[in-house]
C-alpha cells in the first residue's frame, strides 16, 4: 500500500478484506478496511474468484468515476502513470482459461488477444454497463451467473476488457506491463 501511494497518482486507498481473514488484519493500518460481504454476496464462492466478484462490484461502493485496481503481488519499482486508452497486459498470461465464462455470460467469442493484467484503470460507467448487460441477459448477478455456467474459473479483467472492446467499441493500445511480480504462495 505504501508502495502504491509512493508510485501511483492516487489520493486515497480503499482496502477490501475477505471476511474469513479479518483476524489477520493488522490493527495499525491507518486506512479503512471493508469486508467483502459489505460489497458483494459471493454465494459461497471463495478465494480469488470471490475477489473477482468484488472487483466487478466496486462501482456499488466507490464514489469515484475511475480507480486503479492493483493485485497485492505487484511490486512497483518506479512511478507509474496510466495513459488514456492504453491497456497494460501481462505477456505471460494467455487468458484462454477464462473464455468459457465469457462465451456463457456475454456470448463473446474471444480472440487470441491478451488482456490479463495485475493493474488496471477501472471506470464506473463500464462496470455499470457490464452489470446492466448481465442482468438483461441472465436476470441475475455475476455471482449467480458464474455458478450457473459451470465454469471452473473466470477473470474480471478479461470480462471488463472484452466487454469494453466488443460492446462499447473501446480501442486500446496494448502494451506489456513490465511490472515485477512477487512469487505466488498458496
Amino acid at each position: 500500500i505504501c508502495q502504491a501511494l509512493k508510485f501511483l497518482p492516487i489520493n486515497s486507498v480503499e482496502i477490501f478484506w475477505d471476511d474469513r481473514n479479518t483476524s489477520r488484519v493488522p490493527s495499525n493500518i491507518p486506512w479503512s478496511i471493508t469486508p467483502f460481504s459489505a460489497v458483494v454476496d459471493t454465494n459461497g464462492v471463495t478465494g480469488y474468484i470471490a475477489q473477482e466478484f468484488l472487483k466487478l462490484s466496486l462501482h456499488r461502493v466507490l464514489n469515484d468515476d475511475k480507480w486503479i485496481v492493483m493485485d497485492a503481488d505487484v511490486l512497483l519499482r518506479q512511478p507509474w502513470q496510466f495513459e488514456e486508452n492504453v491497456w497494460y497486459y501481462d505477456p505471460d498470461e494467455s487468458g484462454q482459461n477464462y473464455w468459457f465464462f465469457l462465451k456463457y455470460a456475454l456470448d463473446i467469442d474471444p480472440q487470441l488477444e491478451r488482456w490479463m493484467t495485475p493493474i488496471w484503470l477501472c471506470e464506473r460507467k463500464i462496470l455499470q454497463a457490464i452489470d446492466s448487460e448481465l442482468h438483461l441477459r441472465h436476470r441475475a448477478s455475476i455471482e449467480k451467473i458464474y455458478k450457473r455456467s459451470g465454469a471452473q474459473t473466470f477473470s474480471e479483467v478479461e470480462l471488463y476488457a472484452y466487454y469494453s472492446v466488443h460492446f462499447l467499441n473501446r480501442r486500446y493500445q496494448r502494451r506489456p506491463h513490465g511490472l515485477a511480480m512477487t512469487p505466488y504462495f498458496e
